[in-house]
C-alpha cells in the first residue's frame, strides 16, 4: 500500500549559535532544533509523529513545507522565491511531460517517424521511444 503523504510546515530560524531552531505551528507543541538543517528537518518530523502518535508508516509519509529564517530579511525573501519559482517549475516539467505523453499517443495513428515527432515536440528522438516505451508498459 502506497503510504498517505502529509504535509506540515515548519518554520527554521538560524540561531547566532549557527544551530536550527524548528517549529511545526500546526502541531501544538511540535518545536525541535539540530546542528543542520538535515538533522533539523529529522527532529520536527520526529516531534510531529510522537505529539500526533502516528505509525511508522505515516511517519514516513511526512512531508515537511519549509520556510526559513537566517537573520536577514533580503535574503529569507530570497530563499522564499527561490522555493516558489522551483515548485513552479516541477509543476510546469509535469505539465510539459503530460502534454508530450499526449501528442505520443495522438501522432501514432498517423505513422510518423519518432525523428519527425520529437522534432515536433522539441525532445530527443530517443526520448520519444522512451515515453512510448513507458506508455506501453503502463
Amino acid at each position: 500500500m502506497a503510504n498517505q503523504m502529509t504535509t506540515y510546515k515548519a518554520t527554521f530560524t538560524r540561531e547566532d549559535d549557527g544551530k536550527w531552531s524548528v517549529s511545526a505551528p500546526d502541531v501544538q507543541g511540535a518545536h525541535s532544533w539540530g546542528r543542520s538543517l538535515k538533522a533539523a528537518t529529522l527532529h520536527i518530523r520526529e516531534a510531529i509523529a510522537s505529539i500526533l502518535d502516528l505509525s511508522d508508516e505515516e511517519f514516513d509519509g511526512i512531508v515537511i513545507d519549509s520556510t526559513f529564517h537566517v537573520g536577514n530579511t533580503d535574503l529569507d525573501d530570497l530563499f522564499i522565491q527561490a522555493q516558489k519559482t522551483r515548485r513552479e517549475s516541477r509543476i510546469a516539467q509535469q505539465r510539459a511531460l503530460e502534454a508530450l505523453e499526449a501528442a505520443v499517443v495522438a501522432v501514432h495513428p498517423l505513422a510518423l517517424s519518432m525523428r519527425d515527432v520529437a522534432e515536433m515536440t522539441e525532445v530527443t528522438h530517443s526520448r520519444i521511444q522512451q515515453i512510448e516505451s513507458d506508455l506501453v508498459s503502463k
